[in-house]
Parts: structure tokens; C-alpha cells; sequence
């Protein structure tokens, strides 16, 4: 009876390895399928054979199914981790290319700000525009920019922070970390010096671009007073070549004075160039420098008759005429117009026209002293530029 019993092994090992669902118990039932065959031998019983080996063939079967179906799932597995692989490195080339991104957009705002400040004269105006970046990029609302001459303090400004008291070296490329919670990043250059004084919210705001920032606005402050305080002692422009304000005010004085002397006519020309500002916020300064340099080409022109041409500021221009009475000032200021109307910028990538409009103003009729004339001219220009711009008014 207990051979019996052996010989039913084989579907015992069958019923555990559909529980189990393991490969180890297939294997087992093929091994009882032996040992069944075995006994049947011993046991000379054909039928024994019969039950034995179908168990055998059963569990071979169960057990090459369960490794193909190991193999499958292993190369599905396989897939899987490759899949994740190429997801993976698509997500980090995603990031890379957004990190590239970021510091395109902010290297274009160090452009950008360097381009606002860099012709500005109101230091106010600078420190102001200055604050507003440095709140938009960083977040930084306190903040202090001091300027010094040979250890002269020239210019301050202050929001949020007093540094009457703090030390520092300016000759420290590093942000330093001043008395309670205040860091600062200092410049030198020979006897001038450039300091940005702020509170962060955690060092970790202090990172690699953070410097570079603080570094091209702390070199442009250099820049903007070394130009101020050495452009004083020239005549000239140095964007357009023409004579500064200054200058021009001092030569309508002297004109003026020669033409009452010898009982003659002078006429000022007052020009201003129409939607300049629109020019520089859709096109950028260095587009709108192009256009002031071309239309101050044109202006020289004339003073090959004679006539002092000057930059009275901005997009404002001023033509000295000695000599010219209000009619013939005017054929010759309205050629510029028009020649300014007809020229092509489409090589700055400007596709519209620009225009110029202009006011004349001319002693004796018009005025008796210098400032007059200009005052005159100068309304004339503004009543020109609210009533439809590009056209000269005498």
C-alpha cells in the first residue's frame, strides 16, 4: 500500500506546484514523476507506469512553460529599465536645456541693464533701475550702492540699509559678510571704488550668476562716472561728433551778440526726432544710437555753411544759423526733414520711416535776447509734434 502511495507522489507534487506557482516546485514534480517511474519499475505494474510518466510529462511541460514565461518577464523587465534609462536622460537634456535658457535670459538682462544706465546722467534714476533688477532676478529689496573718489564717498544711495559704520575691503573680489546680516560686493579700479551693500535671504542666493551680476553693475557705475567726470572737459558729443548743450548755449550767445553788432539776421532751428522713444523700446539703444548718428550726418552737413550744429540733449538737436532769415532757414531745415523722412533704416532692421520735426526761430522778429529765440523754437517744435509731427514750423 505505501508503494502505492509513492507512486501517487508525482500529482501530489502537481496540486503544490499549481499552488506555490514556483519553478522549484515544477522541477520537484519532475522528480517525483522520476521516483513514480522508478517504483513502477520495481513494482512491474504497467498502469504505475502509465500515471508516473503522464505526471513526469505534465510537470515538464509546466516547468519549460514557467521558464519561458521567467524569460519574458525578464526581457520586459529589461525594457522597462531601459525605458526608464532614455526618460531619465530625456528629463535631464530637458533640464539642461532649460538651465541654458535661464542663463541666456539672464546674461540678456545684464545686457539689458547695462544698455538702461549706461547714457543715463541722473544718478537717482540709475540706482532706482539698478533696485528694480536686482528685486525682479534676486528678490532683494534692501540694498545700498556707494561710490568713492580717493576715499571720498561721491555718490550714496540707500534703501533699507544705513552703511555709515560698515568696514570693508574693497580689494575683496568675494561677497563679504558685514555686521548684522549685511553682505557686500566691492570693486576697485586705481583711486575708484564701487561697493553694492544687501541682505539676502540665505547664502544660498549667492551663486555663480549672483556675482557676475553684481560684478558688470558694480564695472558700469565705474564706467558712467569716469565718463561724467572726465566728458566735462570736452566740446563735443561723443555718440554724435556735435557740440554739447554747453557748448552750443555759449556760441548762440556769441553769435546773438555779433549779429545785434552788425545788424544781422539769426535764426535757431530747434529738431526733434518723432517717436524716438518707441525706436529704443522696440528695436533696442544700439539701433536707436545708429539713428542719432545718422540724422546728426545729416545736420553736419550744414555746417559747411557755417553753422554750429549741436546735441541739446536726448533726440534733441539745435542748428546756429548766422545770417539766415526765417525764409531761407526754412528751405534748408526742410531738406533735412525730408531727406531724414527718405532714408532707408532697413539695414538696422527698422522697417518704418523715421521722421524729424523742427521749429525756427529768428532775431530780430521773433526775439530780442538769445533764450528767447531758443524759447521760441522750441515751442514751435512742440506745436509740430501735437499737431501731426514731421513737418517745420517758422
Amino acid at each position: 500500500m505505501k508503494l502505492y502511495l509513492l507512486v501517487l507522489l508525482p500529482y501530489l507534487g502537481f496540486i503544490v506546484s499549481l499552488k506555490m506557482k514556483r519553478v522549484y516546485t515544477y522541477a520537484l514534480q519532475i522528480l517525483f514523476g522520476v521516483a513514480g517511474i522508478v517504483f513502477a519499475v520495481i513494482l512491474q505494474e504497467p498502469a504505475f507506469w502509465l500515471i508516473a510518466f503522464s505526471a513526469l510529462l505534465l510537470g515538464g511541460s509546466l516547468f519549460l512553460g514557467d521558464m519561458k514565461a521567467l524569460s519574458f518577464n525578464r526581457q520586459i523587465k529589461k525594457l522597462e529599465a531601459d525605458s526608464a534609462e532614455v526618460l531619465k536622460a530625456l528629463e535631464q537634456s530637458d533640464e539642461d536645456l532649460k538651465y541654458q535658457k535661464m542663463k541666456e535670459e539672464f546674461y540678456i538682462q545684464i545686457f539689458d541693464i547695462y544698455e538702461k544706465i549706461r547714457f543715463e546722467t541722473d544718478y537717482e534714476r540709475i540706482f532706482n533701475l539698478i533696485l528694480t533688477y536686482f528685486e525682479d532676478v534676486f528678490g532683494l529689496t534692501k540694498l545700498a550702492i556707494v561710490i568713492k573718489d580717493k576715499g571720498n564717498v561721491i555718490r550714496k544711495f540707500e534703501r533699507g540699509i544705513l552703511i555709515k559704520d560698515l568696514k570693508y575691503s574693497s580689494k575683496k573680489t568675494r561677497v563679504q559678510q558685514l555686521a548684522g546680516g549685511i553682505k557686500v560686493k566691492a570693486r576697485q579700479r586705481f583711486d575708484l571704488e564701487t561697493a553694492i551693500f544687501f541682505t539676502p535671504e540665505d547664502d544660498t542666493q549667492i551663486t555663480e550668476e549672483f556675482e557676475v551680476f553684481f560684478e558688470s553693475v558694480l564695472i558700469a557705475l565705474m564706467r558712467i562716472y569716469l565718463y561724467q567726470k572726465y566728458d566735462k572737459f570736452s566740446k563735443t558729443d561723443f555718440l554724435t561728433g556735435l557740440f554739447k548743450k554747453r557748448v552750443i548755449l555759449e556760441l548762440l550767445i556769441e553769435d546773438f551778440n555779433r549779429c545785434m553788432r552788425r545788424k544781422m539776421s539769426l535764426s535757431v532751428a530747434f529738431f526733434d526726432i518723432d517717436d524716438f522713444k518707441s525706436v529704443n523700446d522696440n528695436y533696442g539703444h544700439l539701433i536707436g544710437d545708429n539713428v542719432l548718428k545718422t540724422f546728426s550726418e545729416m545736420l553736419r552737413k550744414v555746417s559747411d555753411h557755417g553753422f554750429f550744429v549741436g546735441r541739446y540733449g536726448g533726440e534733441e538737436f539745435v542748428v546756429i544759423m548766422i545770417g539766415e532769415k526765417k525764409e531761407q532757414a526754412f528751405i534748408k531745415m526742410d531738406d533735412i526733414r525730408k531727406e531724414m523722412e527718405s532714408h532707408n533704416f532697413s539695414d538696422t532692421g527698422i522697417m518704418r520711416k523715421i521722421t524729424v520735426s523742427c521749429g525756427i526761430a529768428t532775431y530780430p522778429e521773433d526775439g530780442e535776447t538769445p533764450y528767447e529765440i531758443l524759447e521760441i523754437a522750441d515751442k514751435r517744435l512742440y506745436k509740430v509734434k501735437e499737431s501731426g509731427k514731421n513737418r517745420v514750423e517758422s
